[in-house]
């Protein structure tokens, strides 16, 4: 059975770990291997060691997710603001980002579509030669997802240095920072499926 996130403050208190924006992937794991390893329910005799056992998975879940972390950390600081509150305007570089992903789907959509008509070795090999064309377009915006995607973790990571002397207008950059980084996370999603169906499609011809 999948446990459930634990819900935060716990996430952080069940770890030990202070609230904060940037966790090093070591500390969080180091620190849930540790905690995991004495809470297990096959070695601890405890009466309590399966609930905290999946509280400790739960909040691992959590906080090794980028987004998860700093929307929980976000909502402790400001539990009466919400991402949305904190504009809707994408900064140009996403926008144009998003237009180049919903043109691409549609190019995967119309390539699939011509697919099952394809019988002659000509279309076939204009198929193939479509297929190498929407594959690097793919990785190509990949890239771009991913670049976006380190520079919001540059900057969460610069907001954590200077974390203990926080301001409205560092946390205001933050919530700007978390709503980006909600896109980006759906379009990696995006993205990778396509490229499975990319993939599938080469197997199918």
């Amino acid at each position: 059975m999948q446990s459930e996130p634990a819900s935060l403050p716990t996430a952080f208190e069940t770890l030990g770990l202070p609230v904060r924006p940037w966790i090093e992937r070591e500390t969080l794991q180091s620190r849930f291997v540790k905690l995991a390893a004495h809470w297990h329910p096959d070695t601890n005799s405890d009466p309590e060691a399966g609930t905290r056992f999946q509280e400790l998975v739960g909040a691992h879940l959590l906080l090794r997710d980028p987004v998860k972390r700093l929307e929980c950390v976000l909502h402790l600081e400001c539990p009466d603001r919400t991402a949305a509150q904190s504009g809707t305007q994408l900064t140009d570089a996403l926008t144009d980002l998003f237009m180049s992903i919903a043109t691409f789907d549609r190019q995967l959509q119309a390539f699939h579509a011509q697919q099952p008509a394809t019988q002659s070795p000509l279309s076939r090999a204009l198929l193939q030669s479509d297929r190498l064309s929407l594959g690097h377009d793919l990785e190509q915006l990949s890239q771009r997802v991913e670049h976006h995607w380190q520079r919001c973790e540059t900057q969460i990571h610069a907001a954590d240095t200077i974390w203990e002397r926080r301001t409205p207008e560092l946390l205001d950059s933050l919530w700007k920072v978390l709503r980006e980084m909600v896109f980006l996370q759906r379009w990696r999603v995006q993205l990778r499926e396509s490229r499975v169906r990319l993939a599938q499609s080469a197997v199918q011809s």
